[in-house]
């Protein structure tokens, strides 16, 4: 087995719609080790990351979602992402309630 530690989403900017940030390619698998969102507005912001499952969409009863408040000017760790196992071809979506959050999510891709 080869493990491969590497940024699954690096600095992405988060808007109020749902964008895929990364997919787990090939037959490989992922585990979140770290995640964090940055809000650099005056206001609390709510972000949202959304786990989904090969051939699921965020909208549909499959997906896991984390939902946190990030205080103004400040960087949030987002603990209950950590050790999710993700599956070949699952994938990363996130959004946030208003412009001005920044997401960071590392990991391993094992194979």
């Amino acid at each position: 087995m080869t493990i491969e530690w590497k940024p699954l989403v690096s600095a992405a900017t988060l808007t109020t719609t749902p964008v895929s940030l990364y997919t787990v390619g090939g037959t490989k698998q992922a585990s979140i080790q770290a995640a964090s969102a940055y809000n650099n507005t005056a206001g609390s912001l709510e972000v949202y990351v959304y786990l989904v499952p090969p051939g699921g969409a965020v909208a549909d009863d499959t997906t896991t979602v984390f939902r946190d408040s990030v205080p103004a000017n400040k960087t949030l760790s987002l603990a209950g992402l950590v050790n999710h196992k993700m599956a070949a071809g699952a994938q990363i979506y996130a959004k946030n309630s208003a412009n001005g959050l920044f997401l960071n999510i590392s990991g391993a891709e094992h194979s």
